[in-house]
Parts: structure tokens; sequence; C-alpha cells
């Protein structure tokens, strides 16, 4: 009990000093960088110490489809805190009715997915597209929300559609130990140790449905021998 306390006390804490410097900054990769130190801040002093492996395999340029595993709420801050280099998340539309994350969102440059109303699909679609060819990776968690159950769900095709489309690789990344810390629907926080796996680039081959097909079950494969 006293140790949720003093996780949610350090939560309001540190973002409240985090989004003040968002608000006072312009530039989108200037707000990821101030995201990416408080994420690790957070962490370090919330007590939950992070292994990650493999960040070698961002440093073969770029830009990528980062594609993992959703288990938690804690799941953006794990990697905002363990990936180096400058990307946007595509959430879920929700975030963006809470005033504090739209903030966040907005002036990241994060994506939003309406899940409600499919038809925006396409031009959803096409705004990763846009982004990988201005150099920017985008991060998918093609799962597309976490819940209480473990296990993987089924994956959803739209990022392994945009790598084909766009020829950006794949990268899988496997998060280990959040859902331990604070599973959905549950917000009293355990102590636990974050891991996160990067793994090897896969690369588009082709350009057809079945490739798009091939790319998701090759991540989903390698998501869950790491997860």
């Amino acid at each position: 009990g006293c140790y949720a306390l003093y996780v949610w006390g350090w939560v309001a804490v540190s973002f409240s000093a985090a989004y003040l410097s968002i608000l006072l900054v312009s530039h989108r990769p200037e707000v990821i960088r101030i995201s990416q130190r408080w994420a690790i801040r957070f962490l370090r002093w919330a007590g939950y110490p992070i292994q990650v492996e493999g960040v070698s395999h961002l440093q073969s340029g770029g830009p990528f489809v980062l594609v993992s595993n959703h288990a938690s709420y804690l799941d953006a801050l794990a990697l905002l805190a363990s990936l180096p280099i400058d990307f946007v998340f595509v959430a879920k539309q929700e975030l963006v009715e809470r005033p504090l994350l739209r903030t966040f969102l907005q002036k990241g440059g994060h994506l939003t997915v309406d899940r409600r109303n499919p038809a925006r699909g396409l031009s959803e679609i096409e705004e990763m597209k846009r982004l990988l060819k201005d150099g920017i990776s985008v991060l998918v968690f093609p799962e597309g929300t976490a819940t209480r159950a473990t296990g993987i769900r089924p994956f959803t095709m739209g990022a392994f559609r945009v790598a084909v489309e766009a020829r950006a690789p794949i990268c899988p990344i496997a998060l280990r130990g959040t859902r331990q810390i604070l599973r959905p629907g549950h917000w009293w926080p355990r102590r636990g140790e974050i891991a996160v796996h990067i793994d090897s680039m896969i690369q588009p081959q082709d350009v057809d449905w079945n490739e798009i097909i091939r790319l998701r079950d090759t991540a989903k494969a390698v998501i869950m021998q790491h997860c």
C-alpha cells in the first residue's frame, strides 16, 4: 500500500515537471526528448529496474516500423525509456479525450487511431507512410489495446501493410514484466522488473498481401518467444 502511494506520488510530481517543460517547447523532437528523459527518471526513481537488449539493432539506420506487444499502462513509458531514437506512437483516439495526455500526444506529433471509425483507416496508413518518408519511425501496438488476460492477442495488419508499402523494415520489440507491475484495470502498482528485447530488423521482400502476412507472422513469433 505505501509503495503504491509512493509510485503515484512520484507520477504526480515528475509528470507535472515534464508537462510544464513540454508546454514551453514548440519543436516536436524536443518534446520527444523531454518525454524520454522523464520516462527514464520515473522508472528509476519509482524502483522499476529496466533491462534493454538489442539496442544495436536500431543503429542500422531507419526509419523503422516498430511493433510491440501491449500488456500494461506502463508499456509506453518502458518504450520511451528504452528506444534512443526519434519515433512517434500510434495510439488509440480515446487518449486524446484526456487533457494532459492530449498535450503530450499533439505536441509530440503522435498519431491517433479511431477504432470506432474504421473508415479512417486508409488516411491513418497514409499518415504513417508520410512520417516514414520524413525519416520518423512509428511505433504500433498491433494487438490494439492492453488487456488483463495473459498471452498475445491477434495482430492487426495495419503496421505490416505500412511496412510493405513504404519498404520500411519491421523491428519487433518484446516487453516483459509490465503486466505484473500494473495490469490493465488495476491501479495498484506492484514491485517488479521490466525487460525490453529489441530484435533484428525484418526486411520486406515483396509488395503483396502474402508479404504483409509473412511480416505479421514473423514479428509475432519473435515477440512471443521473448515476452
